[in-house]
């Protein structure tokens, strides 16, 4: 089940929290001030499974560029290869297409989930590139094409 949960909530903390692990702290990094100053702007979405938060992401809305940047999207390693993440995306552009229509929606892949955005009909923009030792790509979509 697909939840929605605004900043400084407690399952905002919760998902935080399993995005550092998952995320950040393989490449030695953590959340700074100007990270929470960027999600206490963004959408948080979380896939619901047992009462627990396996699964999360975050929308970042830019209202002048008509953009959504889908950011830091996760799921605990134990619930990996059971199409969640599949279904938490899915589930937030079919909430986000009604309000959102005309926006165009990009993120930032890494290599290894680019088959996952391309089965949600995102399309690759450019070339591959590095960002702190791992291999993303720029992919697109349109929300009229859900």
């Amino acid at each position: 089940m697909i939840q929605e949960f605004s900043f400084n909530a407690s399952q905002y903390w919760k998902a935080l929290r399993h995005r550092e692990l998952i995320l950040r702290l393989p490449l030695h990094r953590r959340f700074s001030n100007e990270d929470l100053l960027l999600d206490c702007k963004s959408r948080h979405f979380g896939w619901i499974q047992d009462e627990k938060i396996v699964s999360g992401l975050s929308l970042s809305l830019d209202m002048e560029q008509e953009t959504i940047q889908i950011r830091q999207l996760w799921t605990i390693p134990a619930f990996r290869r059971k199409k969640i993440a599949t279904f938490l995306l899915l589930g937030v552009l079919d909430i986000i297409e009604k309000a959102y229509k005309d926006y165009q929606i990009f993120l930032f892949a890494r290599i290894e989930a680019k088959s996952l955005y391309e089965a949600a009909n995102f399309k690759v923009i450019g070339d591959e590139f590095e960002h702190l030792g791992i291999t993303h790509i720029r992919m697109e979509r349109s929300l009229d094409k859900i």
